[in-house]
């Protein structure tokens, strides 16, 4: 599989997500303490570049740990498993070490575009905390992108949460 053909499946199936994860951060949004500074979205992707990706917010801030730490399973907005068919969602599993192109970069850079694009479908004016995309382990060929810079004049949070909800 050439890089334009795996960048466009990754694409199809990420799409097929796209409301289910911006679900997933509307409510990771809606039960942030507020102490909260910035929501990170990391982009995990293997080690081996076989193609699994996971996306998962963790949070900055005061109790940051913590609140990480309660969360657990929660913060995943998207998350590959291993089945006995093949990967779920069934993304293409890859070989980069077969591959003329670094499979890592690629996943990263199109599961970024895609959450910067689904994220610009959100009314994140009246978000009191930053939000931030973030490659891990220096996936990827876009460094941190800057989603929403932290309100440093918090807004109530359950106004926060009304008019995120009213985006449907």
């Amino acid at each position: 599989m050439n890089k334009e053909d795996y960048s466009q499946s990754v694409q199809n199936i990420l799409q097929n997500s796209s409301e289910d994860v911006i679900n997933r951060l509307i409510y990771f949004l809606s039960i942030i303490p507020k102490k909260v500074n910035c929501v990170l979205i990391y982009i995990f992707i293997d080690q081996d570049g076989e193609g699994f990706l996971n996306i998962r917010c963790d949070v900055e801030g005061i109790d940051s740990y913590k609140w990480n730490s309660t969360v657990g399973q929660g913060a995943y907005l998207f998350e590959t498993k291993m089945t006995e068919t093949g990967l779920e969602p069934p993304l293409p599993l890859m070989n980069n070490e077969d591959e003329d192109f670094d499979i890592r970069d690629v996943l990263t850079d199109v599961a970024m575009d895609w959450l910067e694009k689904e994220l610009s479908k959100i009314n994140l004016e009246t978000c009191e905390v930053g939000i931030k995309l973030v490659p891990t382990e220096d996936n990827g060929t876009k460094g941190q992108i800057i989603i929403k810079e932290e309100n440093k004049s918090r807004t109530k949070r359950s106004t926060l949460i009304q008019k995120l909800l009213r985006r449907f």
